[in-house]
């Protein structure tokens, strides 16, 4: 793609010209210019999409200044932005002959002006997220990925992608080496690599602006691996963890994380949720509800899988420890981390997976669990199912308490009152700290 490459002795630019009308927008410029900083073409072809994203950015500024300044301009249709590349004459003489001819003259009879992407596909995965409200997170990093897509493929045309295209990305992606020498797990490949581009694709073709999703028919294989272990902790697993959390050398820790080491496996343990719902809690999302206290997991703290707010009640043997008192103290503000340590202010920050993370690796350290085949907070996920099912509790039970799908559509009709969820929370043992045993 040689559309906005030009050459200068044998450093290679990104060259655009920009149209007559919006130049005096720019400071009177007549090209957005960037230096590559490489002598590698094809080095060089794969930086050309992140700056045509960044030269549009400034060509839409540019046209927004020009309508504010001038009413006038709204009844006058602005043209599409405009590439250059030379015509069929003069094509096989290369990209630098093309810069030298732009140089020349931009109404060189030799020049002819190629329309932008039919389909934008940075533009048509912005609409889709937009349409379909998806977490901000999630939103930022599909929106990388798809950015990357655009990097490989040296053109951001949905419409010119192939079903090939997708097959090398795959393959690309597979294949590609991270600093720590590992590859890609294909999980992700699968998940989010060819789900974003996937529905991306899906929603132009409900809009109707493409006839067909080539990403459609492209699969990723997972290699099935052994199951070394159970995924759930054992007793003296849950003991250890627990024991961990109770000899905290608060003065080597902050605050924040000596509540977050504090409480956290315990709230995980006693409602099977995911670490993440627990670490984004605020102190307002844990109230007394029709005379039960519960915790309120909400999309409105951060992330849900589910997007669905639930509450679940708090079992007594917390009460007891005093994480109430916690609750209160912190207010309106989160629990277990502080808000004013975000760089980042973005929609869907996500510093709260930062204090998950650093509890895992705290767990592995304090407790000894140094498994590589458990997971020392989703594990708290699978004992809690595996304890319901030791006590007979009904699975549809267990399921509302920790935020999975219903198994049939008739199952999520109506709900489980908070004091049947409750109930059915107190039935699960205590978990004890004591060298004999887990729980009690």
């Amino acid at each position: 793609m040689c559309t906005y490459l030009a050459q200068r002795g044998s450093t290679y630019y990104f060259r655009r010209i920009i149209p007559v009308e919006l130049r005096s927008a720019l400071g009177g410029k007549r090209e957005i210019i960037y230096s590559l900083k490489t002598k590698d073409r094809q080095a060089a072809k794969r930086l050309i999409p992140q700056h045509t994203i960044e030269s549009d950015r400034l060509i839409d500024q540019a046209k927004a200044k020009m309508s504010k300044a001038d009413d006038s301009l709204a009844s006058i249709r602005t043209p599409d932005v405009m590439t250059w590349a030379l015509s069929p004459k003069v094509h096989s003489a290369g990209c630098k002959a093309n810069a030298e001819a732009v140089e020349a003259s931009e109404t060189s009879e030799h020049l002819v002006a190629l329309r932008e992407p039919r389909v934008p596909l940075l533009a048509a995965f912005d609409a889709y997220a937009a349409s379909q409200n998806i977490k901000p997170s999630t939103r930022r990093d599909w929106r990388k990925m798809i950015e990357r897509l655009v990097q490989f493929l040296g053109h951001e045309d949905a419409a010119a992608i192939s079903k090939g295209d997708l097959i090398r990305w795959k393959d690309h992606l597979l294949n590609e080496v991270s600093k720590n020498g590992s590859k890609r797990d294909p999980r992700t490949v699968r998940g989010s690599y060819m789900v974003s581009i996937r529905v991306t694709l899906e929603w132009a073709v409900e809009q109707g602006k493409l006839t067909a999703n080539v990403a459609s028919a492209i699969s990723v294989r997972l290699p099935k691996k052994a199951k070394l272990r159970e995924r759930d902790f054992t007793s003296d697993e849950a003991r250890k963890i627990l024991a961990a959390t109770l000899r905290l050398a608060t003065s080597n820790i902050g605050s924040y994380e000596t509540l977050a080491y504090r409480w956290i496996p315990w709230l995980c343990a006693y409602t099977g949720a995911r670490v993440n719902e627990i670490s984004q809690l605020r102190g307002n999302d844990v109230a007394k509800v029709e005379g039960i206290w519960a915790i309120r997991i909400t999309p409105e703290a951060g992330t849900v899988k589910s997007n669905i707010a639930r509450l679940v009640p708090i079992h007594s043997h917390l009460i007891e420890q005093g994480f109430l008192p916690v609750a209160e103290a912190a207010g309106n503000q989160p629990i277990f981390y502080d808000p004013n340590r975000q760089r980042d202010d973005r929609d869907g920050n996500r510093y709260y997976k930062k204090v998950g993370e650093r509890l895992a690796r705290w767990i592995r350290t304090e407790s000894a669990i140094d498994d590589p085949y458990l997971q020392p907070n989703h594990g708290w996920r699978h004992t809690f199912k595996t304890l319901t099912r030791t006590i007979g509790l009904p699975q549809e039970l267990a399921d509302a308490v920790q935020g999975h799908a219903m198994r049939t559509v008739g199952a999520t009709y109506g709900r489980f009152p908070l004091a049947t969820l409750s109930e059915a929370i107190e039935r699960i043992p205590r978990f004890s700290t004591e060298n004999h045993a887990g729980i009690s």
